[in-house]
């Protein structure tokens, strides 16, 4: 019975942490982020910087407070904002090779 209550406190709690979220999304790009080196980091914001639609979906609000930060959280997030805009909405490439194998190398 412990074993069942326990089990149904973890699905329940885990419900209410909407990690696939855009909050969600951008905490773990932050964190990740956090664990590159800085010449890592300067490639990663110098890589967004030219991202073709950088000055429109890239926008740093004037109140962020580390406007890299907010940049790699964005494009963690940016993926669900393109499938509103026709030129990037693909809702079908995921599948659209069909199966394939994996080897072991």
């Amino acid at each position: 019975m412990k074993l069942i209550v326990a089990f149904l406190m973890c699905v329940f709690a885990a419900q209410s942490c909407f990690a696939w979220s855009e909050g969600g999304y951008q905490l773990i790009a932050e964190m990740a982020f956090d664990e590159l080196s800085a010449e890592l980091q300067n490639k990663a914001i110098e890589l967004l910087r030219s991202h073709p639609r950088f000055a429109e979906d890239f926008k740093i609000p004037e109140k962020s407070g580390d406007p890299e930060h907010y940049l790699i959280g964005r494009a963690a997030y940016w993926p669900d904002v393109a499938r509103s805009q026709k030129e990037y909405n693909r809702p079908k490439w995921h599948y659209q090779l069909g199966r394939f194998r994996c080897r072991m190398v």
